[in-house]
């Protein structure tokens, strides 16, 4: 979808404001200079970039906060093999630069409260409303920001404008959403839809703000994946021993950060719940970078168990990644059962992080093309739609299909009008991309005969009540 979007200019999203993302989109416009063939890996090579500067800000911290280089470097490894910033790394989204963005504030607050100046902090608001461009995530930590600020300008280390200071710098960084925001209040005239689209998007204000002990489980789960308990020792022990060597004001700042991220992801009942939790593992090693810290401070018989115990954690991790998968298929056993779309191996595709390799998007796009008949409508089909969409504008394959997303009047069309929508469709083959037409508004499902060809499903209207 953030491809498709990049192709077309859509800085809006249908979904909410809280899912524009605008500042991804504005990076995906300015990568068709490679032209827009290449925009797919462009923008996905964009996210290893993003987890690339994210892991060197860790290193970065770990030094500033221990004084020594040598404890940060394991901590960047760790964070750069565990699979969810792996994983995240190779395609198109937004939280690795999330992550990175996330990691240059806390350099910037770990200066600014070290050696106050306003000009870190107004730096600081730059950053973070930046980061408002490109991701929600950036509102999470704007309280312990606000406080250390307050805090420092009572304290008369800070000038009594540095806030207004802050504030122009986080507007300036956050007028790419904000100009959508100011924008769709003004054409709507309703403010109050406007902010909340903005927080919650269209469907998910339960969600951020509920919580569920299934999503508790299921963190714990990733949190597992990410981070083997031998993997936990020095992240337990940095956080332990961080107000001790990185000082107290620093523990308090940055742990504060840390709680708000873990409370906020591991509670969020969403499917991709998994996701969210990247910010927290960023932070989870940079206090590992303070327990290798204490760990080299041990005797030399501990250390060095500790060390070899950690070290062969780190270097088993992509092992697993790459044989579990084999285990899965070679027993029958799928990580996702059920549930499967053409050309991709399930448990290789979430389980394996590395996609240089992964094109089964690709494929799909390119076995649906061949098979549709001439003029063929495919009809709205949720996410699965944009393959072909992307595919059909980048490499401009098949510009006699018209592809339906989920959000194209026509969906509506049918309940609305439906002598209008026969007439649209008249004549034309349709087809939908999902494995079941369970994904058909339910109005259009019990009017229609399906019959699956292994890589679209042909749909057929009949009259209501008709016999098949």
């Amino acid at each position: 979808m953030h491809q498709y979007r990049a192709l077309t200019g859509q800085y809006s999203n249908p979904l909410g404001l809280a899912l524009a993302h605008p500042l991804l989109i504005a990076a995906g416009r300015a990568l068709r200079v490679f032209g827009d063939a290449n925009l797919p890996t462009a923008m996905n090579l964009l996210s290893g970039v993003g987890m690339a500067v994210a892991v060197a800000n860790v290193f970065l911290l770990g030094v500033r906060l221990t004084g020594r280089r040598l404890p940060a470097v394991p901590a960047a490894i760790m964070l750069a093999v565990a699979h969810t910033p792996w994983w995240l790394a190779t395609i198109t989204e937004t939280y690795t630069w999330v992550a990175a963005g996330l990691t240059t504030e806390l350099l910037l607050l770990v200066r600014l409260l070290r050696n106050p100046h306003w000009r870190t902090a107004a730096l600081l608001g730059l950053v973070s409303g930046l980061g408002l461009s490109l991701h929600n995530f950036a509102l999470l930590p704007l309280p312990v920001y606000a406080v250390a600020i307050m805090v420092l300008v009572v304290r008369r280390r800070l000038p009594t404008w540095t806030p207004a200071a802050v504030i122009g710098g986080w507007l300036i960084g956050a007028a790419g959403l904000g100009t959508l925001v100011i924008g769709q209040g003004m054409a709507t005239g309703d403010w109050v839809a406007t902010i909340h689209s903005a927080l919650f998007g269209e469907a998910w204000q339960s969600d951020v703000l509920g919580g569920s002990a299934q999503a508790l489980t299921r963190a714990g789960l990733y949190i597992g994946l990410n981070w083997p308990i031998l993997s936990l020792l020095p992240v337990l022990m940095g956080w332990w021993f961080m107000p001790r060597i990185a000082g107290r004001a620093v523990g308090a700042a940055l742990g504060a950060v840390l709680a708000i991220h873990l409370i906020f992801a591991m509670r969020y009942p969403v499917a991709d719940q998994f996701m969210f939790l990247l910010p927290s593992y960023t932070l989870l090693a940079v206090g590992a970078a303070v327990g290798f810290h204490r760990i080299d401070s041990m005797r030399p018989r501990w250390r060095t168990v500790c060390m070899a115990l950690v070290i062969s954690s780190i270097a088993v991790t992509p092992i697993l990644y790459a044989t579990v998968p084999r285990l899965l298929t070679a027993t029958g056993r799928s990580i996702r059962p059920g549930r499967t779309w053409p050309y991709r191996d399930e448990n290789r595709y979430w389980i394996t992080p590395w996609k240089h390799n992964e094109d089964s998007a690709r494929r799909f796009a390119a076995a649906a093309f061949d098979r549709a008949e001439p003029e063929a409508i495919v009809l709205w089909a949720d996410m699965a739609s944009f393959p072909l969409q992307v595919s059909q504008l980048a490499d401009g394959q098949r510009p006699d299909m018209r592809i339906v997303p989920f959000t194209d009047p026509l969906t509506s069309l049918y309940e609305t009008d439906r002598p209008a929508f026969a007439g649209t469709v008249a004549g034309r083959p349709c087809y939908t991309v999902n494995a079941t037409p369970s994904r058909l508004p339910r109005t259009i499902a019990d009017d229609v005969q399906t019959e699956h060809d292994g890589v679209l499903l042909r749909v057929r209207f009949v009259e209501p009540g008709a016999e098949p």
